[in-house]
């Protein structure tokens, strides 16, 4: 069994084929099949866990937050870089707990905007300490390193402020 788990073999597999069928037509080099059969894997990977995500959302009556978070956590994460887990499976429950852990605590949990920004506060100063990381940003550094690091944050307030804003208008009743 290929290290990485179920996910990544039936992908794989997948891949394989799919590259093989290609092949018939295009006649690639093995190198070229290698980096095909990869981008092509990856990407139904990355597809197969969104799939998941989206029908969780959709089962829990809580779709539109689970995209907006999908895409939010895409973002930032195309921006900072970060740990990557050495499955599959604990990508999908690494990154689903990203997603949904923040999206069931706003539904139940309410919270003052003052612990609000102070606890989004808390996040920048995270960030700002120990982000970007990763290795496309293992030889970044001084000015384009904190360049890197103004834009993500600008980013994470414009989130924070969407998130107050959001929050103002539903509990003025303009959102249902």
């Amino acid at each position: 069994m290929q290290k990485g788990g179920c996910m990544r073999d039936y992908t794989h597999a997948i891949a394989i084929r799919f590259v093989d069928k290609m092949n018939e037509y295009r006649g690639y080099t093995e190198s070229e099949r290698i980096v095909i059969t990869y981008g092509l894997e990856l990407f139904l990977n990355n597809n197969l866990k969104l799939m998941i995500y989206l029908i969780i959302g959709s089962v829990c009556n809580i779709f539109t937050e689970t995209v907006i978070a999908v895409l939010v956590m895409a973002v930032l994460r195309i921006l900072t870089g970060g740990y990557h887990s050495q499955s599959d499976l604990g990508c999908l429950i690494l990154t689903g707990s990203m997603i949904f852990i923040p999206i069931i605590l706003s539904k139940y949990a309410f919270i003052s905007h003052m612990h609000f920004i102070v606890f989004s506060l808390g996040i920048t100063v995270i960030y700002i300490l120990y982000a970007p990381c990763g290795g496309k940003y293992s030889n970044v550094k001084g000015l384009a390193l904190l360049w890197i690091k103004t834009v993500v944050t600008l980013i994470l307030f414009c989130g924070y402020l969407g998130g107050i804003f959001i929050n103002e208008r539903k509990f003025n009743g303009l959102c249902e």
